[in-house]
């Protein structure tokens, strides 16, 4: 039995939030079909469904929600995060403002999702952008660092910078994430069936590493 295959989420719900105009669409267009957009107009919301084959050559059903830029509709904004499985924050490096609301968004997605565990990207996009500087650079990450605890880069939907290694990070941190709840709850099955089985009250024995990793497959070669 390979866990690691079993264990694949059904389909994982990442919810792309930021101000208006950082990005979000080409940001999400250059992901989804590979080409950046010249010009778009506002989006209201829009739900893309995609199989994406994943670094480990496996394909992964994902929901990508490209949310409209945040202003007065919380009550929407706050819908998306409740119905969402992880988040790439966008702000626009030319725009210091867009900043701030990115990592009060960030706090908001923490708040709402109630985990520390909550999956969180903060993405800084538009970094081929003329006015960049590694001096400029500095000082922003040092600002984020003191703010929010979170995972941080940055991208460029333009050039195509990073944009799917992005991707590639919140869907390996959700599979990596549902192998440990099904450890967890195997872990939990084994203690229990040991409990009955045994017919006394001694502490269950724990599942030593070598059964793990045989019934995770870890101890055969991967799949190419």
């Amino acid at each position: 039995m390979d866990l690691r295959r079993q264990s694949i989420p059904t389909s994982i719900s990442i919810a792309v939030l930021g101000a208006p105009n950082v990005g979000k669409t080409s940001f999400v267009t250059r992901f989804l079909d590979g080409t950046f957009p010249p010009g778009r107009s506002p989006t209201s919301q829009e739900t893309f469904v995609r199989f994406v084959q994943t670094s480990g050559g496996s394909y992964q059903q994902i929901q990508v929600v490209d949310t409209h830029g945040i202003k007065k509709d919380k009550s929407a904004t706050d819908e998306y995060i409740k119905d969402s499985d992880a988040f790439v924050v966008i702000y626009s490096v030319d725009k210091r403002k867009s900043l701030k609301k990115a990592i009060k968004m960030c706090r908001r997605v923490l708040d709402i999702k109630d985990s520390p565990d909550t999956p969180i990207l903060l993405v800084g996009n538009k970094c081929d952008h003329k006015c960049e500087t590694p001096k400029k650079t500095e000082k922003r990450n040092k600002y984020i660092q003191n703010r929010i605890s979170c995972f941080h880069m940055e991208s460029s939907a333009k050039t195509n910078q990073n944009v799917r290694l992005i991707f590639d990070i919140v869907i390996e941190h959700m599979q990596n994430k549902a192998l440990k709840d099904t450890i967890t709850s195997l872990r939990k099955r084994s203690r229990v069936s040991q409990c009955v089985g045994n017919g006394d009250h001694r502490p269950p024995g724990r599942i030593s590493k070598v059964s793990i990793e045989t019934i995770m497959g870890f101890d055969k070669p991967c799949d190419k």
